[in-house]
């Protein structure tokens, strides 16, 4: 017999037997119930576990029942055949005789008891006193959900309930007299019929499962359990109780239905989970057990060997005590050979055919992250218990003259009275509070009088005995005699004090759920499953331009674009799978970026957070999103990634054209001084001319660089943009193709700006250049000039009056994807070999120096418009060239040259002398250091590179200072320095010369440092 079969076997044989089984902990709670025990107190095995008799019983009859079990555990005597008398929530009562037996472990300490009881009540009832009121509680009987039906010995119907009614649609009375097995299915008729034989021989009667016919015509399933009457030692009728159990059947179709779903469930706990043989052996073992011993073999192995490391099983062995004792075993270890972790075991022995345990269930948990929570956990399950104790149904009778004839324990406990206190008092005058009173005593009178139909559904408030008030919601019905004569009614409550105030609660929640969400900026919306709007708060309205019944109408696909629609869909299909995993998790939630339509046609991003919404069972009912507008974010972002390459290239720009400055310094002052002391023809003098007008240019190109990476200051002057229009519009029409017409349009009245007129050129003149190559084949390049006044600001610009230069071409136009980077370094549309991609790097570059703007428009096919948004000038002085000394020497000066470039230091060097000067060489900062230390009284001035190896410029000018306060420094360098290093410097020194300089610079600038800031004589 399979394992499975075998469990069931012994569920089957426990659940079957008539008389109540029940196993107890030491702690009185039930931890193995009967389904006969179970049925007795209307709930479920299941329900029963962890519970006591308090939760079922009067106070008395548990204080009896936990006396008498602590008498057993205490002296391990059983108690055998006591009578007790149990009280029901029903309001019955039945009479037992009670045995109750310790039961032990393996080393022979009693863990609880077992208990076992006998249904005597039939022998009880035969006393006068119960027959006396047999009367009073047969109403209640009739009112009960079950069928209640007597059958003569020879199988014809004596009594049925109204209950039958309710459950079949057939009238009672006409049944009276027919066979029992009438209203029984076909197939069922000769099973009763053989039951009811044999019960008439005085066989045990034994509950059984049927079939019966409703009135129209359905099959329902019902429980019947058999019992004789006997009147003077012989069976004269049966009393048969009729169940319905349409939904246990459900229950075990779906129990059928989960069996064959065994395996994968095996699988998929996440616990250790095997079965093993009496042997110790692993006959099965989960994909958990298989995954934590990765290079064993399970399956064949001894259980010790995995777990505990041995070559036996230890002395206290849980699985030795399951197999010993045939009762589960539950034990926390501490296991050193898996690395000294806690595990949960329990041990679940598996009954073979003959009664024996020849396998076991071996469940197997890591709970060392689970130790130090276990005081939390112990705390929550109080509360938890302390719940259940609480709950119930209030059942009383209040007879005609409105006066108490029975309560339960539950409604004592609700009313705050003991049940000797409550019995016979006046329920409207006592218990119901005096502004409800008389309504309630009415309809109450109405009630007994026939003239009203009990309610479905009833709600009042009660006074508890502290004067407290709590709402009931009541279930009332008429109790009636054998004459159909109404004389009492039996109050069903159910206390919904906390279920009122929660729903108050609830709705305060809601109010401020909803003046919240109606009022925060993020939109907050909700989709079905087929992902169509529910709800969008307020907030939806804003941005996108819909309105919220517009945005309700609206599909995912209409709210999406194409590419954030798809990645919508693959998120929405992973969490569907995500879903359907056993495992998963209710809370996630997912977050994402998606670009929406908006109803002007644009479109908006925003960062998105959704998450499931499930019913009461788990499953998903909808989608909570709320969408967060990060377009400004978005746009943030991309701004800094360009700022930041524009940094990284104007760094490179700076260094580049440093070093390029040392070459161009030593090719234009060897040139310079060349010509100066030298005779030559005029061939070998031209082509000295020729070299330093190169240097020239190449030290303009020097000069573009650091423009485009900001590493030099325009040279403002107020200006007017007319002049610089048409000094570039000369250059074009002598050097562009002769296919294109050039068009200028300047405003009349333009204003004026404060801006450097050369850089201005080169501004148009890059601009001009990228436009004529769009229009290979010819076409219409357009600059102008006009005013603007903004009023308010814009997404880039400030309110202010602005001159907008532009220039236009009716060329290709650019891709929109190109747009966003026509501006970087070094990006270009056309071919490498057509375009370096700096021109328009170097025109954003000297825009933003202007603190200007450069907007870009364009539309592939039809041209390109570049605007450069210049701020009005309101007061700018202009700049004016210093004029320089005449390089005539004043007198002999020392001179200390400190620079790296060996070759434009030897040339300094030459070239002071030459007229007339002393100098020092030093090639890096310690060696210019060491020698001004040893000459320093002699030396008159320093020229100091900035950037040198082993002591760089600006530590070897603070030793110099500290050796010579006094000391003459110039700066001599290629390096642009900002604002903030200049700061810092001038105080220090005398002089800066930048890199490349002709030879006059230097005379000039040694003779004003010497000779304005010599130290007195």
């Amino acid at each position: 017999m399979e394992p499975e079969q075998q469990a069931n076997l012994l569920q089957a044989l426990l659940h079957n037997i008539p008389d109540p089984i029940y196993f107890k902990d030491r702690d009185h709670r039930f931890v193995a119930v009967s389904r006969a025990k179970a049925e007795h107190w209307q709930t479920t095995p299941e329900n029963l576990i962890g519970k006591t008799d308090f939760n079922f019983l009067d106070e008395a009859e548990a204080e009896q029942a936990h006396s008498d079990e602590r008498q057993v555990m205490e002296t391990g005597q059983p108690i055998v055949g006591k009578e007790e008398l149990i009280s029901y929530p029903d309001g019955s009562q039945q009479w037992y005789s009670v045995t109750k037996s310790p039961y032990y472990d393996a080393e022979g300490e009693i863990l609880g008891i077992v208990g076992i009881s006998r249904d005597i009540t039939d022998a009880k009832l035969a006393e006068p006193r119960l027959r006396d009121a047999e009367e009073k509680y047969r109403g209640l009987c009739e009112n009960l959900q079950d069928v209640i039906v007597q059958v003569s010995s020879e199988g014809v119907l004596r009594y049925v309930s109204p209950a039958m009614q309710r459950l079949t649609g057939h009238d009672p009375e006409a049944l009276l007299g027919r066979p029992a097995t009438d209203f029984v299915v076909e197939e069922d008729r000769a099973d009763v019929a053989r039951a009811l034989k044999e019960a008439a021989e005085g066989e045990p009667a034994q509950d059984m499962e049927v079939e019966v016919l409703a009135a129209d015509g359905r099959h329902l399933p019902v429980e019947v359990s058999t019992f004789p009457i006997v009147e003077e030692g012989e069976i004269v009728a049966f009393q048969c109780v009729l169940r319905d159990i349409t939904e246990r059947k459900r229950a075990e179709q779906e129990l059928t239905r989960s069996a064959q779903q065994w395996q994968n469930t095996f699988d998929a706990i996440e616990d250790m989970v095997t079965i093993i043989d009496s042997d110790y052996r692993v006959l099965r073992a989960n994909m958990a057990v298989k995954n934590a011993f990765p290079d064993a073999e399970v399956v064949g192995a001894h259980c010790y060997e995995l777990i505990h490391g041995g070559e036996a099983p230890p002395a206290d062995c849980p699985s030795c005590q399951a197999f010993l004792t045939g009762e589960t075993v539950h034990a926390e270890l501490c296991e050193k050979h898996l690395g000294g972790r806690w595990f949960d075991l329990r041990a679940y022995p598996i009954l073979s055919t003959d009664g024996t345990v020849d396998t076991l269930v071996h469940v197997f948990r890591d709970i060392t992250g689970r130790k130090r929570g276990q005081e939390a956990l112990r705390e929550e399950r109080d509360k938890a218990q302390n719940y259940l104790d609480i709950a119930g149904t209030m059942l009383a009778v209040v007879d005609a003259d409105e006066k108490v004839s029975l309560i339960n324990n539950k409604g004592c406990e609700i009313l705050g009275y003991s049940e000797e206190e409550i019995i016979g008092q006046n329920w409207f005058d006592i218990f119901v509070p005096e502004r409800h009173r008389e309504e309630v005593r009415g309809v109450f009178r109405q009630l007994m009088a026939g003239e009203v139909e009990p309610v479905e559904y009833y709600e009042n408030p009660l006074l508890k005995k502290n004067g407290e008030e709590r709402s009931i919601a009541f279930h009332n019905t008429v109790l009636r005699d054998d004459d159909g004569n109404i004389y009492a009614a039996l109050l069903s409550g159910e206390d919904s004090t906390e279920r009122k105030q929660a729903e108050e609660a609830l709705r305060e929640s809601e109010e401020r759920y909803h003046m919240i969400a109606d009022r925060v900026s993020d939109v907050i919306w909700i989709m079905d499953m087929d992902l169509r709007y529910t709800y969008v708060n307020p907030s939806g309205v804003q941005g996108r331009g819909y309105s919220v019944e517009e945005l309700m109408a609206q599909s995912i696909e209409d709210a999406l674009t194409p590419a954030s629609l798809e990645v919508a869909m693959t998120t929405f299909e992973e969490e569907m799978t995500a879903e359907n995993m056993a495992a998963k998790d209710p809370d996630r939630s997912r977050t994402l970026e998606l670009e929406f339509t908006c109803k002007d046609g644009s479109t908006r991003w925003g960062e998105v957070t959704v998450t499931f919404l499930h019913d009461a069972d788990g499953q998903p009912t909808g989608i909570l999103g709320v969408t967060r507008d990060v377009t400004d974010r978005k746009r943030a972002d991309e701004q800094l990634r360009q700022a930041q390459k524009m940094e990284a290239v104007g760094t490179l720009a700076a260094g580049i054209a440093h070093d390029f400055n040392n070459i161009l310094q030593t090719l234009i002052v060897r040139a310079e001084f060349m010509l100066m002391t030298g005779d030559f023809d005029a061939e070998t003098a031209t082509n000295l001319r020729e070299m330093i007008s190169a240097g020239s240019r190449g030290a303009s190109l020097v000069q573009r660089l650091l423009v485009f990476s900001r590493r030099i200051e325009p040279r403002k002057q107020i200006i007017h943009l007319e002049k610089p229009i048409e000094d570039v519009r000369l250059i074009l029409a002598r050097t562009i193709s002769k296919l294109i017409s050039i068009e200028t349009d300047v405003q009349e009245g333009l204003w004026h700006v404060g801006a450097d007129p050369y850089q201005m050129e080169q501004v148009l003149l890059n601009m001009g250049i990228n436009a004529a190559e769009a229009m290979p084949g010819g076409g219409v390049l357009k600059m102008a000039a006009e005013n603007l006044t903004l009023d308010q600001q814009d997404a880039e610009l400030a309110a202010g009056r602005y001159v907008v230069l532009s220039v236009s071409d009716t060329g290709t136009g650019i891709d929109e994807e190109d747009v966003e980077h026509i501006i970087e370094p070094f990006y270009t549309s056309k071919g490498q070999a057509e375009h370096s991609g700096l021109g328009l790097a170097i025109v954003h570059g000297i825009v933003e120096s202007h603190d200007g703007f450069l907007r870009v428009s364009s539309e592939p096919g039809v041209g390109t418009t570049f605007k450069v948004y210049l701020p009005v000038a309101e007061s700018v002085a202009p700049v004016e060239e210093v004029g320089k000394e005449s390089a005539v020497t004043r007198g002999p000066l020392t001179v200390l040259v400190v620079d790296d470039e060996a070759a434009v230091a030897r040339l300094l060097c030459d070239v002071l002398e030459n007229f007339g000067h002393h100098t020092f060489k030093a090639l890096d900062g310690e060696e210019g250091l060491e020698i001004f230390r040893a000459h320093h009284e002699e030396i008159d001035v320093v020229l100091l590179d900035l950037i040198m190896p082993k002591l760089e410029g600006e530590r070897c000018l603070e030793e110099m200072l500290a050796i010579d306060p006094e000391a003459v420094v110039v700066i001599a360098t290629g390096l642009f320095l900002d604002d903030v290093a200049r700061e810092r410097l001038e105080p220090k020194i005398k002089g800066f010369l930048t890199k490349p300089f002709e030879v006059r610079d230097v005379l000039h600038a040694i003779h004003e440092a010497a000779y304005e800031h010599r130290r007195p004589s």
